[in-house]
């Protein structure tokens, strides 16, 4: 455990994907390590042509904490994951919905 100074304040590592359907580029997902929790979450940016729909407006950016999204979507709410593997999973069957649906 790392002594924070500020409550919020976290350490994590990031590792990029790119994910591609049907042949086709539709996202970047950003997979976020939570060290302190031994936990893993995600953040995706779409590419260009789709968005994320939101009752806030379009967007381009998401995540794994997006409630209301994966509420939209009919899609089991999870902000974080033990795995590398099911967060990404969890990930792709975000954007995949995202691209079926929007």
């Amino acid at each position: 455990m790392f002594n924070y100074k500020n409550q919020g304040d976290i350490l994590y590592q990031v590792e990029n994907y790119r994910f591609r359907l049907k042949g086709k580029q539709i996202a970047t997902i950003d997979l976020l390590y939570l060290i302190d929790d031994d936990h893993y979450a995600y953040e995706f940016e779409l590419e260009e042509g789709y968005n994320v729909p939101s009752m806030y407006g379009d967007q381009k950016r998401s995540s794994s904490a997006n409630l209301d999204l994966q509420q939209l979507l009919n899609i089991d709410y999870h902000p974080t994951f033990e795995t590398k593997q099911s967060a990404l999973q969890h990930a792709i069957d975000v954007i995949t919905e995202i691209a079926k649906q929007y």
